[in-house]
């Protein structure tokens, strides 16, 4: 089992992850999923080269999306008597958390060696991209002992508020 961390470009990091035959790539900008190799040395995920292929992506290629994942129609949303406005960023529309979006973000990292895993979180403000409340959201990648592939997404809100974590890889199997 190993962790190598190493510069991706455009401010961004790579995380390479090997463990029972597996080696699994991610990187800090939008805690995005790389590459993941089988034994076999098939690279079973689409992915890019590097950070600035990643920030000028308009595909999402393997990040989160969020703060919402998907389409919010005429970006607006009614939660808890009020109704919630978001910016436009799909025509009249709202999508995958807007322009700015957790899957635009450089997010904070921290590797545990011991359990072969890199752990990526991110603090989202009240109203940030015209949400409400704060959010706390953390991703876990983790290769597991019996060679699985683990991917944890956890949030937590400081009040109501709307949240839709998706990882947007593109697999190639």
């Amino acid at each position: 089992m190993s962790i190598d961390v190493s510069d991706f470009g455009a401010g961004t990091r790579l995380f390479q992850l090997k463990a029972h035959g597996l080696k699994l790539a991610v990187t800090d900008y939008g805690a995005g999923l790389v590459s993941l190799v089988h034994p076999d040395g098939t690279d079973v995920v689409l992915g890019l080269e590097n950070g600035e292929s990643y920030r000028a992506d308009t595909q999402f290629m393997g990040v989160i999306a969020g703060r919402y994942a998907n389409r919010i129609s005429g970006s607006a949303f009614f939660l808890d008597g009020n109704t919630w406005r978001l910016p436009c960023n799909d025509g009249k529309n709202h999508i995958h958390g807007g322009s700015g979006g957790f899957g635009e973000r450089i997010w904070r990292s921290i590797i545990d060696e011991a359990r072969n895993a890199v752990r990526f979180s991110l603090s989202s403000p009240h109203l940030d991209n015209g949400y409400p409340g704060r959010i706390e959201v953390a991703v876990t990648y983790r290769i597991a002992e019996d060679g699985d592939l683990q991917l944890t997404l956890e949030a937590r809100a400081d009040r109501t508020s709307l949240v839709n974590l998706a990882p947007h890889g593109y697999f190639d199997i």
